[in-house]
């Protein structure tokens, strides 16, 4: 099955609260297999997406709190 992309306005959000109805309906037990399949495999676009957004998220506030000499602020100075 080939994976289908997120509409490029989908927020970070919008995707965790369709992840979470996914997981609900998966842990009812009233979906088909092929209900479950569909589900499992729209949760798992959902995922990625969410996870890259917060990899993003997480690189940019590093590259706000860096110091001048690259050091982060909560790093531990020798």
């Amino acid at each position: 099955m080939s994976e289908q992309p997120l509409p490029e306005e989908t927020s970070f959000e919008t995707a965790l609260a369709r992840l979470e109805e996914i997981v609900d309906k998966l842990e009812s037990g009233r979906l088909t297999l092929e209900e479950s399949m569909a589900c499992f495999e729209e949760g798992a676009r959902l995922q990625k997406f969410c996870s890259e957004k917060l990899a993003a998220a997480e690189k940019k506030i590093e590259l706000l709190v860096q110091k001048a000499d690259g050091a982060l602020a909560w790093e531990k100075q020798p």
